[in-house]
């Protein structure tokens, strides 16, 4: 998985960066503007799967969304797989 910063077209970017690595997983993080999460309080991710998975985290507190992330990741280790 990669987390990438994304100033713009997050989740177009995070997507070409999901196939560019060959990864399954990336979480789009938005990093510009008053909403993104250098010098804010609150974060947001979009887990995105090579499979069309797509999952949004937040708005929260960064610790909050760094849970959110930990448990979306565990959901998705264990489900089964297709």
């Amino acid at each position: 998985m990669v987390l990438p910063a994304e100033t713009e077209n997050v989740e177009a970017n995070a997507l070409a960066k999901l196939d560019r690595k060959g990864i399954d997983l990336v979480a789009a993080n938005s990093v510009a503007g008053p909403d993104g999460a250098f010098g804010n309080e609150l974060n947001r991710l979009i887990l995105l799967g090579h499979d069309g998975f797509r999952h949004a985290l937040g708005p929260a507190t960064k610790a909050v969304v760094a849970e959110q992330l930990i448990a979306a990741l565990i959901a998705r280790l264990a489900a089964p797989t297709r």
